[in-house]
């Protein structure tokens, strides 16, 4: 049986905890509030999956509560300068929206398809970007007899973004503008060979034409890796 003390030590020590968990924080809410609600909403919503879905219940509880100190500006609506409503771009996206893609083209990958992937991890562009990078894609291919493309990246600028598109060749490269000096010691790899085995085009807005890049020179290579400057968005920026 058990003694007066031992009701009596057990009462205490209720009590205690039973006031430990009703401390209330500076917005009044408690513990002991919290998880009464919880379980009030649980009790009433019969969710048979009550027990996977605990945390966001009690996430979704504890949010009644929360006030931000102050605006939060990620839920601001963005300003209207931020997306392009002239008359230039649309008649650009328009021309974009009329590439024909009704045969399907080995040599261009599906967008759409390969960025549900990167969606599992938590990355990778909108839905409306991702098309319209699709269509300018099958446009480069066709305007530069390329034998594939690729989308290689997307690069955060300071003053615009760069979209990358890789392309493949199966054919002798024409001739392209070198920046290096005639009397290099080691000479450029020629078209379709090692770093420049590949061709790259550029452009701050899939809409817009994209810009060949030249072929890399040993000296370029080496003087990158001394450069540490914020991309800028523009081919003409000095570095």
């Amino acid at each position: 049986a058990i003694g007066p003390a031992s009701r009596s030590l057990a009462f205490s020590y209720t009590t205690m905890s039973k006031a430990y968990f009703q401390q209330a924080n500076n917005k009044g809410v408690s513990v002991h509030g919290h998880l009464t609600e919880v379980i009030h909403r649980i009790v009433t919503s019969k969710d048979p999956h009550a027990l996977e879905n605990f945390e966001n219940i009690s996430l979704d509880v504890k949010a009644k509560y929360f006030q931000a100190a102050e605006p939060g500006l990620k839920n601001l609506a963005p300003p209207v300068s931020a997306f392009p409503s002239h008359d230039a771009y649309k008649k650009r996206c328009n021309k974009l929206f009329s590439v024909d893609t009704s045969e399907k083209d080995a040599g261009v990958p599906n967008l759409l398809e390969e960025s549900n992937m990167f969606e599992w991890a938590g990355v990778g562009l909108a839905k409306e970007e991702i098309y319209r990078l699709f269509l300018a894609m099958t446009e480069l291919k066709a305007a530069h007899g390329l034998k594939s493309v690729r989308f290689f990246g997307k690069i955060l600028g300071t003053q615009s973004d760069y979209y990358i598109i890789e392309g493949a060749k199966d054919v002798d490269w024409p001739p392209t503008q070198q920046i290096m000096e005639k009397n290099a010691p080691v000479p450029p790899e020629s078209h379709g060979m090692g770093l420049n085995a590949c061709v790259y085009f550029v452009s701050g807005d899939v809409s817009q034409s994209f810009v060949e890049l030249p072929d890399v020179t040993p000296q370029q290579i080496v003087a990158a890796t001394l450069i540490k400057k914020y991309f800028t968005g523009s081919l003409d920026a000095p570095v």
